[in-house]
Parts: structure tokens; sequence; C-alpha cells
């Protein structure tokens, strides 16, 4: 039995302003065999809310909703599950009826309600970059666990390499995907679905490749849709893209340190500052820590000062990882200890995000993602400065 957090490639539901309101739904299950059994109940995002008794092989459901939303069905009250013990549908005012297998619950089929109809035709679209980026994945997962264990410098090289060139590719995919979401959003206006795959597009490299076109289609959606907390969290991140990217003001921040001295980034203005956003946990990180130590070492006198913000949760091993790493001599800070949102204002997204500020206090550049690419163009981009 595995646990999972669902995500998938086409629903992301953020439900921080969710607001019950006047639309009614009513869901109607139908099945054999399963007379007394119980099914667990979750909607926006997975996770144990409620539950049903099957009663004469039927139950039903009554929820109100403000916009549709994704709903969940599950064998397990904990939700953990395999393929078969859980079924994901989106709901929207009105009543759904269905018949269904409890030993299967995947293979329920919802027919006539939009939004679902939407997203199975949009998942259909995705299928074969999804699977691509899966196994794109998979081998990532190896060559990791590859770079781990070989010792020798030469093959730890040809290691690297390779996970340059699927890191590379896991971008690409990525994008892709960013790409078909964009796409529909341009064509269904009106679709619910439409918040959620601009705010994909956005979170990708597809930011700064096709963000005019996010932002007419954020612009363009239908009034109705534009009142989702979905549209209200689109529409912060565009303004936050559009805040913290090159030759604007950097936003500032406040936080205290590792050491509880408190800080603000305007503090630092007059010299150029490399922020770089990161955790323990990120591998291609760490592996960006001998480049750093070089410039910092070569260039501090000159200048030139590191911030890391740290995404650690557990703040023991964000402490030992900058021991362990030998990086305790430029700053460190954690959003996680300060319940800071500096990762919203900068656009950070995945990690590693690193951002090189100028002496009056603008954004120079960006590098999303780790990998000798980046590297090699931090490098210069330094080495030029100074040199």
């Amino acid at each position: 039995m595995v646990q999972f957090r669902f995500v998938g490639f086409s629903i992301i539901i953020f439900l921080s302003n969710f607001i019950f309101a006047q639309n009614e739904v009513k869901i109607i299950g139908n099945t054999t065999n399963a007379n007394g059994k119980y099914l667990y109940i979750g909607y926006g995002e997975p996770g144990p809310k409620d539950s049903v008794l099957i009663i004469n092989n039927k139950f039903e459901y009554n929820i109100s909703i403000q916009n549709p939303i994704v709903f969940y069905l599950c064998k397990n009250k904990d939700f953990l599950y395999t393929e078969t013990d859980i079924k994901y549908f989106y709901i929207e005012s009105g009543n759904i009826a269905f018949h269904f297998n409890y030993e299967d619950l995947s293979t329920i089929e919802i027919k006539g309600v939009k939004t679902e109809d939407e997203a199975v035709a949009l998942r259909k679209l995705k299928i074969p970059i999804s699977t691509a980026w899966k196994q794109n994945s998979e081998h990532l997962s190896i060559l990791y666990q590859s770079l781990g264990k070989e010792n020798d410098i030469a093959e730890r090289q040809k290691i690297q390499t390779e996970i340059d060139k699927f890191e590379a590719k896991d971008d690409s995919l990525k994008l892709e995907l960013g790409r078909v979401g964009l796409e529909f959003a341009k064509i269904h206006p009106s679709s619910f679905l439409s918040p959620a795959e601009l705010q994909y597009a956005l979170s990708r490299n597809g930011a700064e490749i096709y963000f005019d076109e996010i932002k007419v289609a954020f612009q363009n959606l239908n009034p109705s849709v534009k009142t989702s907390s979905q549209s209200k969290n689109l529409e912060l991140s565009i303004e936050n893209f559009e805040k913290s990217q090159v030759g604007v003001l950097a936003p500032d921040f406040n936080m205290k340190d590792r050491s509880g001295n408190e800080m603000e980034l305007s503090d630092f203005r007059g010299k150029y500052i490399l922020l770089d956003f990161w955790a323990s946990w990120c591998k291609p990180c760490l592996e960006d820590f001998p480049h750093l130590k070089n410039l910092y070492s070569q260039y501090h006198e000159k200048g030139f000062e590191i911030i890391q913000i740290s995404q650690d949760k557990d703040l023991d091993k964000w402490k030992s990882a900058i021991d362990k790493q030998q990086i305790d001599n430029w700053f460190h800070f954690s959003s996680y200890a300060n319940q800071s949102n500096v990762e919203e204002k900068f656009f950070v997204g995945a990690i590693p995000v690193k951002i090189l500020i100028g002496p009056d206090g603008k954004i120079l550049k960006r590098w999303r993602g780790g990998g000798e690419p980046n590297q090699h163009s931090l490098i210069q981009t330094i080495e030029n400065i100074f040199n």
C-alpha cells in the first residue's frame, strides 16, 4: 500500500479563498456487493474530509460549492491507496449519477459534467508528453543514484553530463505541457480549468518564453472564472513575476538570519548580491556549492555577497547542511522559520533559483535550475563584473 499526494499534470487547485456558496451538488453512486461499506471523501486536494455509507448498494452525497472543484472517492479513510482505490473527478452544480465497481474505483466514468468532460479531453492531449516525462524522470532518478555511488572522477563527470541532458529534457517536456495548457486556456476562456493551466504554464520556463500570451489569456478569461480562487492566485503570480524580472528593482524583504539577526535586502545596497533559493534535500542545489564557494572567496572583498534562502521545514537539517557544506561564511535565512512569502515575491517555484542583484538594487540576471550550463553562465557573469 503506497501513500500518494496527488497533484497531477493538469490539476492544481488552491483553496485558500474557498467559500461555500449557492451551487448545490448531489452525487449518486450505484454499485453491487458493497452494502455496508464506506467511501471516504475529499475535495479540492485529496485527504479525508468526510465519509459516506453505502446502503442497499447506493450512496448519496450532497455538497454546496461556489465553482467546479475536484472531488475524490477513496476506499481508505487515511487516503492510503493504490490506483484501484481512488477516483477523482470534477463536480459542478446539479445531479451527478454513475454506476461503479467498488473493487476498482478507477473505472468510474462521469458523463455530462462540463468541467469533467474538459478535463478528460485535456488529459488525453497530455498523455504522450506526461508519459515521456515520467520515463525521463525515472531515468534521472537512476542516474542520480549512480552518481551517488560512483567515486571515480571521470565516471562521475560522464554521469553528470547525462544528468544535465535529461534535466534539459525534463524542462523541455514541462514546457510542452505548459504550452498545451496555455492553448487550452486560449480556446476555453469560460472553463474553470483554464486558470490552473495558466498557473502551471507560468510556473515553468514558459514564464520567460510566453509570459505575454499567458497574461493576455488571463485577461480574456470569463468574468465568472476570474472570481475563482485559482484565478486570484494566478493574478498574484502574474504580478509577482512582473515585479521580479531582470531590470526591475528587487522586492525588499525583512527576515531574521540563522543567528537571529534581523536584516533587510535593502541593507546590502551598494554590493552585488546573489540570492540563492535552495534546500538541504535538493541535490542540484548542493552541487552548485563548490562554485559558489570559489566565487565568494575570489570576489567577496570586491563587493560580492551571497544570501541563501532555504525552503527547509526541518530547521535542524537546514543548519546541519550549512555546517556540513561549510558555507556558514555568508548569510542564511529560512523562509519557513520566518513565515515569509519571499519565494512568492521573487517568483520562485522549483529550486534551485539564483538571482543576481546589482548595487542599485535592480535585478541583473536570473538562473532557474542546476547543471553545468547554468553554473558556467553564473561564473562567467560574476567574472565579467569584477574582472
